[in-house]
């Protein structure tokens, strides 16, 4: 009787799941990579002398940074201690609206409004505010205190007086981190080197 060896079998082809998981957890941790925002920090000089500045994330492409979060707001050096909403106008609507602010380079694009109360869900408690809107002819204006507030007017926005600069780049968050960690495990794990078998 004759006997097959294992080499008599034809060989049949089979791929490895996991020749399928490396290259998705390669253009997933690539992904989240891309994902990271800036910290930008930000400076308006109105014609009174008086500034404005502070700082927010957001995620710069060409001249434009958009999904803007993390705002601080320092009006003449006193940064206002309370949370800061970052919102947007809407045209359409004639309604304030949370988040979708952006901001550009030169100022010209810029469309948020960093205010102490969540004016998007209409809540207008606020005391102390900044917006640029040039779009809107509203190019900068701000509101600083209670009770007898210091109010800087609408005013032309010139280049000379805005100013955007990140101070950051690509940092994560903690979120993020864990997340990329999570990615790399994986990607280890499903890492096997291949044996080399003697015939």
């Amino acid at each position: 009787m004759s006997q097959f060896k294992p080499s008599d079998f034809p060989r049949t082809t089979m791929i490895a799941p996991f020749q399928f998981i490396r290259p998705i957890v390669c253009l997933a941790t690539l992904a989240v990579a891309s994902a990271f925002g800036d910290t930008f920090e930000y400076a308006y000089t109105f014609l009174s002398g008086d500034v404005v500045s502070g700082r927010f994330d957001g995620t710069l492409s060409g001249d434009l940074i958009s999904h803007i979060s993390k705002a601080t707001l320092v009006i003449n050096g006193v940064e206002i201690s309370s949370p800061i909403f970052e919102a947007s106008y809407d045209d359409a609507s004639g309604r304030y609206r949370d988040g979708e602010a952006v901001a550009s380079l030169d100022g010209s694009k810029n469309n948020f409004f960093f205010i102490n109360s969540d004016v998007g869900d209409d809540d207008f408690t606020f005391t102390s505010y900044f917006y640029s809107l040039p779009e809107l002819g509203f190019a900068a204006g701000a509101l600083f205190g209670q009770g007898d507030p210091y109010f800087l007017p609408d005013e032309e926005m010139f280049s000379r007086s805005w100013t955007v600069t990140s101070v950051t780049q690509g940092v994560p968050d903690s979120a993020s981190t864990l997340g990329l960690l999570g990615l790399s495990i994986l990607g280890l794990a499903c890492f096997r080197p291949r044996r080399q078998v003697s015939v």
